[in-house]
C-alpha cells in the first residue's frame, strides 16, 4: 500500500522571514508566539536547566528540561509541536524532553569538582555567541568565567565581530574572560573586565586552574 502523505510544516511565528512565507504553506502547525498553536514561557532558570509552562493545542502543562538558555525555548516548543501533531500524549512529551541530556558540545552541562561548565562550543558564530553570553544574565555573571575560542570563517568581518564580542562581555562583567586564538585577541583588548588572551588551548592549560579557581 502507498504511504499516506501528510501535508504540514512546523513554522516558527517568531521568525519574520518564515512569517513572510506563510501564505505558501496552508498546512502549518505554528509555534513561538502567544498566538501560535504551541507557545512556551520559561518560569525558572537554573544551572540544572529550565522549567517551561507550555500552552499547546489548548492544553496547559509544565515541562522540565536539562537544556539551558532562552534560545533553547524554541527547540522545546518545536519538539512539542511535532510530538503533539503526531499524537503523542502530554505525559510522553514531558518524559521525553525531561530525559534528553544535551551532548556533542551543544548546550552541554559538565560538573567538574565544584564547578559547573556550560559547554556551547559547536560551530560558533557572532549570533550564537551573543545569545550564549546573554544567557549569563540569568545567573550571576560576576561568579562566571567566560572562556571563548576565536570565531573563524568571518573574512573581512573578523576584527569587528570580535571587537563587538569584547564590548558585550564588558557589559556583562563576568568574573574573568579568557580568549583563545589569534582573532580573540581583539575581543580581549576591547573588554573592560578582567581578561586574558592565549594564542591556543595548549598555552592556556598551565594557567587554567589558577585562573578559574574563584569561579
Amino acid at each position: 500500500p502507498k504511504s499516506k502523505i501528510i501535508k504540514n510544516i512546523f513554522l516558527n511565528l517568531a521568525d519574520p522571514f518564515l512569517v513572510s512565507q506563510i501564505e505558501r504553506f496552508p498546512y502549518a502547525t505554528t509555534y513561538g508566539t502567544p498566538d501560535a498553536m504551541v507557545y512556551g514561557k520559561i518560569t525558572r532558570h537554573s544551572l540544572q536547566g529550565m522549567e517551561i509552562e507550555m500552552n499547546a493545542f489548548d492544553k496547559q502543562f509544565s515541562i522540565q528540561t536539562s537544556l539551558y538558555g532562552d534560545y533553547n525555548l524554541k527547540n522545546v516548543e518545536a519538539a512539542t509541536a511535532v510530538a503533539m501533531f503526531f499524537g503523542a500524549s502530554v505525559q510522553h512529551i514531558q518524559e521525553g524532553i525531561q530525559a534528553y541530556l544535551p551532548a556533542n558540545n551543544r548546550s552541554q552541562r559538565l560538573n567538574i569538582g565544584h564547578q559547573t561548565i556550560l559547554l556551547d562550543a559547536y560551530n560558533a558564530n557572532p549570533s550564537s555567541m551573543e545569545v550564549a553570553l546573554q544567557n549569563l544574565r540569568n545567573y550571576h555573571p560576576a561568579d562566571c568565567a567566560v572562556i571563548l575560542g576565536e570565531m573563524l570563517e568571518l573574512g573581512i568581518h573578523t576584527e569587528e565581530a570580535h571587537r563587538q564580542l569584547g564590548q558585550l562581555i564588558s557589559e556583562l562583567q563576568p568574573g574573568i574572560f579568557i580568549g583563545v586564538g589569534a582573532a580573540m585577541k581583539t575581543a580581549v583588548e576591547a573588554c573592560q573586565s578582567t581578561a586574558h588572551w592565549y594564542p591556543d588551548a595548549l598555552s592556556l592549560k598551565p594557567d587554567w586552574q589558577n585562573l578559574t579557581k574563584t569561579c
